[in-house]
């Protein structure tokens, strides 16, 4: 099955976000696709070995997820609540 990576970027003002997070983690757990998700740490990205850069976003996550077809993971990513 493919593995794709999804790419968040969050907007400054997070305040909208935050008061939707919860309803987006918890349609999240019940992906059977998904592989692994999280938040960038801030000023780090994978290309540094872990040293702090300013070339990831803050306000930014990643999503790995497992599904048949780009189309089957555009469809399921259009009802995340973000």
């Amino acid at each position: 099955m493919p593995i794709f990576a999804i790419h968040y970027t969050y907007p400054d003002d997070v305040t909208e976000m935050l008061t939707i997070r919860p309803e987006h983690r918890e349609w999240l757990s019940g992906l059977s696709g998904l592989l692994v998700a999280g938040m960038y740490q801030d000023g780090i990205d994978e290309l540094s070995e872990g040293e702090p850069t300013d070339q990831e976003p803050a306000n930014a996550a990643l999503i790995v997820y497992a599904a048949d077809s780009l189309e089957a993971v555009s469809e399921t990513f259009d009802q995340d609540p973000y």
